[in-house]
């Protein structure tokens, strides 16, 4: 797409089945890749306000329940670096991460569409026709509606994957859980309690966000389906399993029951139609498995230091987030962040430090330039701007201790690398031109030497680009 071409507008409908927003916790841990998506759409403040560290695991001792009989974290705590500023876990339940999108949402004028079903859909190559059923009271009001991409987030039940004909293979797992939130009193905050062993009886409690609201989980060889029915047994059986007669049970928050499936599409997208979340695949209770794309192997990649790794699926992927490769930064890697930028504006340095977490864009694509070649930065800067202006933010990242130059006047940014973080981060020389492309998620959509390589990968992503 030319720089000439208008900027189309995207236009979001978000329906809900439902009438009202589910409560509860659900899938509470945000792992570090996700606070990173988090950065990016803007919204990592509140999620980060509103929610609180992952408690360590306190096992206890039975018949007793109070001595522990060990304690240990179920990430190892870590030290935030230059490159990885979220990295460790953090814990909000999902019906306030949900919160915090729509009240985002909204300021753009996008809000969650409650009673209103998906009923039927069909696509052609310009367009899906979706047909809607908005509910209110006893009233029905059907809809059509014509739109460029329909995205199925469903669940493992609905319709979208049907619809599609897509197989959900996998298995269904033995055992059985009965989980929610409750009000517990007398138990400290400090640690996320468990009593009784895998495979026999177990009950865990774990602390929320809210306070005295804790998410209780028990499994077992046990009456569950009489636990989850009633009140009075789940309470009975949490205090016969921990042995903690002194605990002191309230008001239940919300409540399920699961049978754990291990499933997934044969794939993800038909046509102009999507399906993600669980209606893609759904995991065991352990969780944290939902993220596991390997993009170094995507074909619109561009790796000029390592042009095998999209040869093939011969090599494993070892580590995407390329902090234990020898080789440094891969096409196909989370984008690490680098802090210490001194911001040139009009010939003042260090006026504004930032750092590339900062600058990274969700509707953008990012060129990084580590270069102090006058002539380089010039020939990259000139295509960016022929080529995707309005798609691309230009940033150019001079070596620590480096002079303001005019060839940088027409980057977005322009910065000096004052610690060096990004250099070492992006494996980026001194000499020469190291350009990385970072996608609007955050990943290395390209590590090129040049203008060549760059105009090469903007024709793989947008086919329409014109020289």
């Amino acid at each position: 797409m030319s720089a000439t071409q208008p900027l189309p507008v995207l236009i979001v409908r978000i329906i809900d089945r439902d009438q009202q927003f589910h409560i509860g916790q659900r899938g509470a841990g945000i792992q570090p890749r996700t606070l990173e998506a988090y950065n990016l759409l803007g919204v990592l403040p509140d999620i980060v306000s509103r929610g609180m560290d992952l408690r360590p695991l306190r096992f206890y001792k039975l018949p007793g329940g109070v001595e522990p009989s060990k304690t240990f974290n179920m990430f190892p705590l870590e030290d935030p670096t230059p490159g990885t500023p979220y990295i460790n876990t953090r814990v909000l339940g999902q019906a306030k991460a949900e919160q915090v999108l729509r009240e985002h949402l909204a300021t753009y004028g996008c809000h969650v569409e409650r009673g209103t079903e998906l009923c039927s859909f069909e696509q052609n190559t310009e367009h899906v026709v979706a047909h809607l059923v908005k509910r209110d009271g006893d009233e029905e009001i059907a809809e059509t509606v014509i739109c460029s991409w329909l995205v199925g987030t469903d669940g493992a039940r609905g319709i979208v994957r049907k619809h599609l004909g897509l197989t959900f293979l996998g298995e269904a797992l033995a055992g059985q859980i009965v989980f929610g939130e409750i009000v517990v009193k007398n138990l400290t905050r400090d640690y996320w309690h468990c009593w009784g062993e895998f495979g026999s009886k177990m009950a865990i409690l774990r602390p929320t966000e809210d306070d005295e609201i804790y998410n209780f989980i028990v499994s077992g060889n046990i009456d569950l389906e009489k636990i989850y029915e009633d009140y009075d047994t789940l309470v009975q059986t949490l205090k016969e399993i921990s042995d903690r007669q002194d605990l002191i049970f309230g008001e239940i928050k919300s409540k399920s029951n699961n049978s754990p499936n291990v499933r997934v599409v044969n794939k993800f997208s038909e046509g102009r139609v999507f399906v993600a979340g669980d209606a893609a695949h759904v995991h065991s209770p352990t969780g944290g498995q939902m993220l596991g794309v390997n993009y170094r192997w995507s074909s619109i990649l561009l790796d000029e230091r390592h042009p095998q790794q999209t040869s093939g699926k011969e090599k494993p992927l070892i580590d995407a987030y390329g902090t234990n490769t020898s080789d440094g930064l891969h096409a196909g890697d989370r984008a690490p962040d680098a802090t210490g930028l001194a911001v040139v504006e009009t010939g003042n340095v260090g006026a504004e430090t930032t750092s590339l977490f900062r600058i990274f864009s969700s509707t953008r694509h990012t060129v990084l330039i580590f270069s102090s070649d006058s002539d380089q930065i010039t020939a990259v800067l000139k295509l960016a701007k022929k080529l995707l202006s309005r798609f691309v933010r230009t940033v150019v990242v001079l070596p620590r201790d480096s002079a303001p130059l005019s060839a940088t006047s027409g980057a977005d940014v322009v910065c000096i690398d004052q610690d060096g973080h990004g250099y070492t981060g992006y494996s980026a020389g001194t000499e020469g031109a190291t350009v990385a492309v970072v996608r609007p998620d955050g990943v290395v959509g390209a590590l090129v030497g040049g203008p060549t390589g760059l105009e090469t990968y903007f024709r793989n992503v947008f086919s329409n680009v014109k020289a």
